[in-house]
Formats: C-alpha cells, sequence, structure tokens
C-alpha cells in the first residue's frame, strides 16, 4: 500500500516536490511513511517540520544546528530519507526549522515533505495567528484529520485549543461534533484552508478507519460533499487506504 499515490500516481511526479502535512491525528507516522516509500525511489528524500515534533524511532535525527550546511548533501548518503529538525528540546521533544532553512534543504533534496504545524496527538485543532502559514513554495498539502474525533464534544479531549475553537466557532463544549461540522472546519476558508498558501494543491486523508472505520469512512465522504480536492480515508498502522469518488 502506497500512501504516496494520494498526491503521487507515479513515483516520478514527486521529483522536485515539496509537501506539506498540516492538521492532526497522525502527521509524524504519516511523514515518516512517506518519506519511506519516496526513499525507494528518490535518493535524496528530505523529512522535517516547521514547529515541535516528539522524537520517531523510525529514522535517525540530525540536527541543523549541528550540522554544516555544505555536508547535508553528503548525510543523505547515510540516512533516506534524510530527517532534519533545528534543536533538541529535552528528552522527547525536537524544534522545528525554519521557512528559509526549508527552501534551502528542499532545493538540495529529490523532494521535501514536512509537517506544517502542530496538534498535541490530537486530531482536530484551531490555528493561532502565528501558526506557519504552508510557504509558497510548497507543492501540495495533506489535510490530515483523526476519525476518533467524529461524534465527540469540546469536553472530550479531542481538540487542541479547545477554548479557541469553541470560540472560534461559536459552538459550547458539549456540542457534537458530527461529520459535517468537522467537514467545514477543514474545508471553509476561515478554518484549515487560511493556513494554506493560494496555489498549494491540497488533498484530504481521514486517518485511523483501523479503529473507527465507519466514522472514517463517514467523515471522509462529508468532506467530498464540501470539494472537489482529491479525499482518502484508511490508515497508516493499519496500512490501507480508500479514495472517495
Amino acid at each position: 500500500m502506497r500512501f504516496s499515490t494520494m498526491i503521487f500516481p507515479q513515483y516520478e511526479d514527486a521529483r522536485g516536490m515539496c509537501v506539506a502535512i498540516l492538521g492532526g491525528g497522525g502527521k509524524t507516522s504519516l511523514l515518516h511513511r512517506l518519506g519511506s516509500e519516496l526513499a525507494e525511489y528518490f535518493p535524496r528524500v528530505l523529512i522535517t517540520a516547521l514547529t515541535k515534533s516528539a522524537r520517531h524511532s523510525e529514522h535517525p535525527i540530525f540536527l541543523l544546528n549541528e550540522v554544516l550546511r555544505d555536508k547535508i548533501p553528503g548525510l543523505f548518503q547515510q540516512s533516506n530519507p534524510l530527517c532534519i529538525m533545528n534543536n533538541a528540546v529535552g528528552i522527547d521533544k525536537l524544534t522545528g526549522i525554519c521557512e528559509a532553512d526549508l527552501a534551502f534543504l528542499s532545493n538540495n533534496s529529490d523532494c521535501t515533505i514536512f509537517e506544517a504545524d502542530g496538534a498535541r496527538n490530537l486530531p482536530l485543532k484551531a490555528h493561532l495567528p502565528h501558526d506557519p502559514i504552508v510557504p509558497e513554495f510548497t507543492n501540495h498539502v495533506i489535510i490530515l484529520v483523526g476519525a476518533d474525533v467524529v461524534n465527540t464534544r469540546l469536553v472530550d479531549g479531542k481538540v487542541h485549543r479547545p477554548e479557541l475553537f469553541q470560540q472560534k466557532w461559536g459552538i459550547a463544549d458539549k456540542t457534537r461534533l458530527d461529520s459535517d461540522f468537522i467537514a467545514h472546519v477543514l474545508t471553509a476558508p476561515q478554518g484549515y484552508q487560511e493556513k494554506i498558501s493560494s496555489g498549494t494543491q491540497p488533498c484530504y486523508f481521514v486517518n485511523k478507519g483501523d479503529q473507527y472505520p465507519e466514522a472514517a469512512a463517514e467523515l471522509a465522504r462529508a468532506i467530498r460533499r464540501r470539494t472537489d480536492a482529491p479525499i482518502f480515508w484508511g490508515s497508516v498502522h493499519g496500512n490501507f487506504l480508500e479514495i472517495v469518488r
């Protein structure tokens, strides 16, 4: 099962591309999965993040503040995909790189995948004004959401920044977050879309379909009713992917 087909039907389509993953519900797992898939075809695949991220044991991590820039091309011989973050914070956290460094690294790789925002391992979130905007040089963005948020309420703890989310969308803390409402948050101009630069091609992926298959399929269909963008549901850990037509 190739998750890269969500944006690249053929491997060659990924050459020179820069891909953002935005949202919550498994971004880091998807990041490393895409990196591994594309590294089977390209010798220089970069994976990184613009925000803090947890350590991942699948690939070695190199810290930008410890690596000389002229040494970066040679690092691909040590690890492909090459995971570069900015700095370590404590034992299990890493700080993300800045947009300028992302542009530099992207220009020195065959393709780049990066996490565009953080969600504290939660499936849905509200963005702050200072959260990064997906850079204009990004070619594609995968908008990710976890199916475990469907039909929950803010008090259930499935939304990152619940107070901001409540204020932004004008709902009560016990309002049921059904699939139609979540689809609106993901597709509305004042929702997730406000963090995407114009011209960047989006697709949607509802993750955790192995644990919540009915909720995942229902949410994917609700998103389909609101956009013509490619829409998928499935599970990174469960290793399956379905397209919604």
